[in-house]
């Protein structure tokens, strides 16, 4: 008999794609548009996604797809969400989904005003979560909503407004929390639901946050380098037991997880601070 340990492993690193179709990518293969209007964080994520085995293109290829691919836009978003399709956007927000400055505030007034938005959360949302919004009901009340993404990944990266710990592997969490909610909702469709095969994500905490932008891309690169690399996403490991037809992942490959994702987090601020110094 399986033990509540095995079962909750099975759980994390499997499971049934009872809504996609077999025509489909598989649910973790969709397109990142990164989009920030600072130049500085831009030519970070240039630098660090380039050490991934990400491969970067303008657009989703949906026919051809089978990971995740990128592409770098130094824009404001306003503008971005007319130029290119995508089903999802990543709000970089609070605990309690008070959308009322920053970005936040400029993809409220896009959705309608914020006293439209906030109603749609009550209580408080954890940070480094990350909640899918279908915005489905509030695009039709606006005359041009349907360009705009129907999804909203909430992502808070703070309880409330305050200025972030660059010790902290917060954006590293915060990234693979809304890999693996587009994963989720990839694989489980709804009635209605449409797959999203790309996102728009921004700098998480590099705002009011007040991170640098190198500790930022960095975080973000290695999430999206592991979440590629995750054998639940079809990429089988010498330290992965598949002895029951199931993924098992190991302490070495925990452990090996670990240790990367502290060594982004050094990285990122070594970096940081040298190029301050030097500049």
């Amino acid at each position: 008999m399986a033990t509540p340990y095995l079962l909750l492993v099975l759980h994390l690193t499997m499971a049934q794609e009872s809504g996609s179709s077999s025509s489909d990518p598989p649910p973790w293969a969709f397109h990142i548009f990164l989009c920030d209007i600072k130049s500085k964080l831009c030519n970070e994520w240039k630098e660090e996604f380039t050490k991934t085995p990400l491969q970067q293109g303008n657009a989703p290829d949906a026919a051809n797809q089978s990971r995740i691919t990128y592409s770098i836009h130094e824009t404001r978003i306003e503008e971005l969400v007319q130029e290119v399709t995508a089903q999802c956007i990543m709000s970089p927000a609070n605990g309690f989904g008070l959308m009322d400055g920053g970005v936040d505030m400029n993809l409220s007034e896009m959705y309608g005003g914020t006293a439209v938005m906030v109603p749609h959360w009550a209580g408080q949302q954890n940070t480094a979560t990350c909640c899918i919004i279908d915005l489905d009901s509030l695009r039709t009340l606006l005359p041009d909503g349907s360009g705009l993404p129907r999804y909203l990944a909430h992502t808070p990266t703070m309880r409330t407004p305050k200025t972030l710990d660059p010790d902290d592997d917060l954006v590293y969490r915060s990234t693979w929390s809304i890999l693996t909610s587009i994963r989720r909702h990839n694989m489980t469709l709804g009635a209605g639901d449409v797959r999203i095969d790309a996102v728009i994500l921004m700098g998480l905490g590099t705002a009011v946050g007040r991170l640098p932008a190198k500790v930022c891309a960095t975080q973000m690169a290695i999430a999206c380098q592991h979440f590629i690399e995750a054998p639940a996403n079809g990429n089988p490991d010498k330290d992965v037991n598949t002895s029951l037809g199931k993924y098992f992942r190991t302490w070495h490959y925990a452990f090996e997880i670990e240790a990367q994702v502290n060594d982004a987090v050094e990285n990122g601020k070594r970096e940081d601070t040298t190029a301050r110094v030097t500049s």
